[in-house]
């Protein structure tokens, strides 16, 4: 594993390092809003297989997606006015979408695909090295609770070529809402509740 600090990629150290590793199909290790998650190249076949391989998971287990930027998304999605929108819209927490896929997607099997605009700097600088998105699930052994703790990636993926960047401890907290579109309601519970969802949508 090559550990890297937070404040380090953010100062723009370690640019080259990632674009790269995005390029050859590498997976990253990075501190999302809640705990630590998966980036890699969302559209690639073998990035997906090594999270599935990473988590020990099957590999039919859909993986979410996280971009910077709508127009990154567009290609890959089905996505009515309001539903971009929403997809912008700046929640006090994360809020991942539901939306009908447009194409195949390494990512997921399924119909559709869940998609969210990350609050954090890490995650957005991550998404902003790629042409497409990327994706974000959580960094652990499937079945096993997210992880908050670097003590803890070390210990699941410390003898892996991934790159890692260090956080320290993260604050335990609740996972994205995740909202599917066309049916109109949550299907996991955040902090977000469905009435400001809705709100948003008028």
């Amino acid at each position: 594993m090559i550990e890297i600090s937070e404040k380090e990629f953010l100062d723009g150290k370690y640019d080259t390092l990632i674009i790269n590793a995005l390029k050859e199909d590498n997976l990253i290790i990075f501190p999302s809003e809640s705990s630590y998650g998966f980036a890699g190249d969302a559209n690639s076949t073998t990035v997906c297989k090594k999270i599935h391989s990473a988590k020990k998971e099957d590999l039919d287990k859909p993986i979410g997606l996280i971009t910077d930027n709508v127009t990154k998304v567009e290609p890959f999605l089905e996505m009515a006015p309001n539903g971009k929108d929403l997809l912008e819209e700046k929640f006090s927490s994360p809020l991942t979408i539901l939306f009908k896929k447009k194409i195949d997607c390494p990512c997921t099997p399924n119909d559709l695909i869940g998609i969210r605009i990350p609050l954090n700097k890490t995650a957005l600088k991550l998404c902003s090295f790629h042409s497409v998105p990327l994706t974000s699930t959580s960094a652990t052994l499937y079945g096993n609770p997210a992880v908050y703790s670097p003590k803890e990636i070390k210990k699941y993926f410390g003898k892996t070529n991934f790159i890692f960047i260090n956080a320290g401890e993260l604050q335990t907290r609740a996972p994205s809402t995740c909202y599917h579109f066309d049916e109109e309601k949550i299907i996991r519970a955040g902090e977000i509740p469905l009435v400001e969802i809705e709100k948003k949508l008028k």
